[in-house]
């Protein structure tokens, strides 16, 4: 089967979303004139194919054909995750623009929970979500730059594979004329195993995505920054990811690996240290909260405590909310629907949600028509006793909790809606 026809029918299989299924001819469109000619010319023959799917799992791969084309699939989880992750975390900087200063709009110690807050869903549901938080357009383009970037080196890292270890891990005798004939004459050494050649194509990725493959380096300071924050950017989160268990990829060296040996493959052409710290600057900064991001949900952190304390206060602080809303009848949804909003804006969710779902098993009637039926009686003025009317005032709160999460349009209310309905069959 060709390479073509293997992206067909991943594409047919699992269609990408209208945001994503232009992204793998927008990325390669980038790159070509950073690609030495022979890899051009194995695009222009339709050789190498890349497709993009919403196949699970954030992940990227070529796959060797047997007629000697190559097939580059990225599932669209990576990029919507890589971009939520990035646009949350530029959100600290800040931007001077002429005489005006743009401030941040979160800090490092909220950043932590909102990455925490992003991750843990995505774990929770296979669904790229997060909390809302103050973000400017200038950030907001900055973000997608670097994105852009990491993306480009996903997409130059499975070329590079191509290029020093071609199909069926042989070169045939046209096939070494035609990379004579359009300039590459790149090969990977013979012997290493599997690990070394991801090394090896991490560190020909670099040297693509830079420009340096072809002599093709900018002249901008700023242009080379980006390429590279990138790069680094990219390993830095499957750096998380894989801390946490997703399956980013089975044969790689650990992203740790990777990110050391980029650096150190970089800085070989850049004699000035300060002007390799200053390519650094992005990653420098967000790789240590992303690792805090890490022991947060890894429960790992010194902090972990006050997590805990913060996540029950807020639980408490709904509950109060809860049970003052319920009192009146009907009950006060707006009050209390302002309220949840608040309380679910402060994060914590890795902590907060399992707690939230105790809660509303404890409050959970044994007998809803029971409970019904001693509202109605209420409501027409009967008097109840003092059992009675708790027994309807709880009802009226679990009917408050159920109401918000049932308008809920977004994973949150899916997954909460999706685990009250199981654990009420459990119940039952």
């Amino acid at each position: 089967m060709r390479a073509g026809d293997i992206i067909s029918e991943l594409v047919n299989t699992y269609p990408p979303s209208e945001n994503y299924a232009q992204l793998g001819n927008h990325l390669v469109e980038r790159l070509r004139n950073r690609l030495p000619e022979y890899v051009r010319y194995l695009l222009d023959s339709n050789r190498i194919e890349f497709g993009v799917v919403s196949a699970p799992e954030p992940r990227i791969y070529v796959e060797d054909c047997e007629d000697r084309t190559w097939a580059i699939v990225l599932h669209e989880d990576l990029p919507a995750l890589l971009y939520r992750i990035t646009r949350s975390a530029l959100s600290t900087f800040g931007f001077r623009l002429g005489e005006e200063v743009s401030e941040s709009g979160v800090d490092e110690e909220e950043l932590v929970q909102i990455l925490a807050n992003i991750i843990w869903w995505y774990r929770e549901t296979g669904l790229v979500f997060g909390p809302q938080y103050t973000i400017g357009p200038q950030q907001i383009q900055i973000a997608n730059a670097i994105c852009v970037e990491a993306e480009t080196f996903l997409l130059a890292h499975e070329i590079a594979h191509i290029i020093l270890y071609p199909a069926r891990g042989e070169v045939l005798p046209e096939e070494l004329i035609d990379r004579m004939i359009l300039g590459l004459l790149t090969l990977g050494p013979e012997g290493v195993d599997d690990w070394d050649e991801e090394l090896l194509a991490d560190a020909y990725a670099v040297e693509l995505v830079m420009g340096l493959a072809v002599n093709q380096v900018e002249d901008v300071g700023a242009v080379n920054q980006l390429r590279y924050a990138g790069v680094e950017w990219m390993l830095i989160v499957t750096k998380a990811l894989e801390a946490l268990g997703f399956p980013v990829s089975t044969s790689h060296p650990s992203a740790s690996e990777r990110l050391q040996s980029v650096r150190s493959h970089l800085k070989g052409f850049v004699e000035d240290v300060e002007i390799f710290e200053a390519i650094r600057l992005f990653p420098t900064r967000f790789e240590g909260i992303l690792d805090r991001t890490v022991s947060v949900l890894l429960g790992e952190t010194a902090a972990a405590r006050s997590y805990e304390v913060k996540a029950q206060s807020l639980l408490d602080q709904m509950q109060r909310s809860l049970e003052m809303s319920a009192r009146s009848t009907p009950p006060n949804y707006m009050q209390f629907y302002d309220s949840i909003n608040t309380v679910l804006g402060e994060g914590y969710h890795h902590l907060l949600i399992p707690k939230l779902q105790e809660f509303i098993d404890d409050l959970r009637p044994p007998d809803p028509e029971y409970c019904m039926h001693l509202e109605f009686r209420e409501s027409i003025g009967h008097d109840l006793s003092d059992d009675e009317k708790n027994c309807a005032e709880a009802f009226r709160q679990f009917k408050l909790i159920i109401g918000y999460f049932v308008r809920q349009n977004n994973p949150m209310g899916a997954y909460m809606r999706s685990y009250i309905e199981i654990s009420g069959q459990h119940r039952n």
